[in-house]
């Protein structure tokens, strides 16, 4: 448990105003789901990290096609399932 937390004015009108209305049935709720959000937000954002790292390492060890290389087999895939659609 934190214990007290001191919202800036602003927040804590808003916190208020979602219990009053119901949408959060106190005080402790709205700002658990706040930690929650971001939480998520830092985990999002440690797996963006994850994978741009492992892209640099694929970029420095060699491991990239060139646009046009790409593009091309793009093409060939989408020709592929747009003949098995028709």
């Amino acid at each position: 448990m934190v214990g007290n937390v001191h919202l800036e004015k602003k927040l804590e009108n808003y916190v208020e105003e979602l219990v009053r209305t119901g949408r959060y049935t106190s005080r402790e709720e709205v700002l658990s789901e706040g930690v929650r959000l971001v939480e998520r937000r830092e985990q999002q954002r440690a797996a963006v990290d994850r994978a741009l790292e492992a892209a640099i390492a694929d970029a420095e060890a060699g491991r990239v096609h060139d646009a046009d290389s790409a593009f091309t087999a793009l093409r060939q895939r989408y020709q592929v399932l747009q003949a098995k659609k028709d």
